[in-house]
């Protein structure tokens, strides 16, 4: 766990702003796609831990996980 407590907070930065006109352009930066891509993968391989470390991230990350997946 103490690898995915370092690796999904970073990689929550570095997704894009939760504004939905940032989402529905068409030249999203990559940088975003890559993060949203590795957030997805963590998830499917190891679900309990992704679970476990989610469930202690703050408020702001959350919303902007949540706000990243539902747009991808």
């Amino acid at each position: 766990m103490a690898i995915m407590a370092i690796t999904l907070p970073t990689l929550i930065y570095l997704l894009a702003d939760s504004s939905l006109d940032k989402y529905s352009q068409p030249d999203v930066p990559s940088l975003h796609k890559i993060s949203i891509a590795h957030i997805l993968s963590l998830a499917g391989l190891q679900p309990q831990i992704f679970k476990e470390t989610v469930a202690v991230l703050s408020p702001e990350q959350k919303t902007k996980l949540e706000a990243a997946i539902k747009f991808n």
